[in-house]
């Protein structure tokens, strides 16, 4: 590809080694092929592949335990996003870059990125994303201690859920509202709970959401 001059391609083939690599549990050498990668699809102007690869490289960073790293290159994916007006794929990213507020503990930005996305998947009808945001914001706001709250995201992401027949995300819910119960001291309310997700745990084969059921 580099005797030819092909250099989308190239960054394609770049990408694909540092996904590989990636796949091996060889972060380094995944991280070095992006910036290849990345600096091809810059030179190229290829914006949407250059979000892409900084996205990968965001969540590879954030694996790692660097913040601040993946914090930047989420954000300059989410602003590529933004101009290229893909908004699913900004959505993705404002998620991510939630999650990654959460977990610093900076729960007021977390909130905000959520609630952003949740209104892009709301905007583009994107239902099954728009469960998963609201049950990611019902456990920010049960953390915090705002339990009616917590209980009616809850309830809206499991409705949307059985809608649209995701029964993953259902699972997921009914375990949530299950925690959300025994906290409240209604042990006969998150019991029922747990056992209607262990069961659509076991259906889905979601081995970890089971373990996390059983534990509790």
């Amino acid at each position: 590809h580099r005797a030819v001059g092909n250099r989308t391609s190239e960054g394609s083939v770049l990408g694909n080694i540092a996904t590989m690599h990636q796949a091996q549990g060889h972060v380094d050498a995944a991280l070095m092929h992006y910036e290849q990668a990345l600096t091809i699809h810059r030179d190229a102007g290829n914006r949407h592949s250059e979000a892409i690869v900084l996205t990968t490289m965001g969540m590879l960073h954030r694996d790692q335990g660097r913040a601040d790293a993946a914090y930047a290159h989420y954000e300059q994916a989410r602003d590529i996003f933004q101009r290229l007006g893909e908004r699913a794929s900004e959505a993705e990213v404002l998620g991510s870059l939630a999650t990654l507020h959460h977990s610093r503990g900076d729960m007021d930005a977390a909130r905000a990125h959520y609630e952003q996305a949740l209104d892009i998947h709301r905007q583009t009808g994107c239902r099954p994303e728009e469960a998963k945001i609201l049950g990611d914001l019902g456990i920010l706001h049960r953390m915090q201690g705002r339990m009616d709250t917590a209980h009616a995201l809850y309830e809206q992401a499991l409705t949307i859920a059985r809608e649209v027949r995701d029964r993953r995300v259902e699972g997921l819910m009914l375990g949530n509202l299950c925690i959300l119960h025994r906290l409240q001291g209604d042990l006969l309310a998150a019991l029922d709970h747990c056992e209607q997700a262990l069961t659509i745990h076991r259906e889905v084969g979601n081995r970890r959401s089971e373990g996390s059921i059983l534990g509790n």
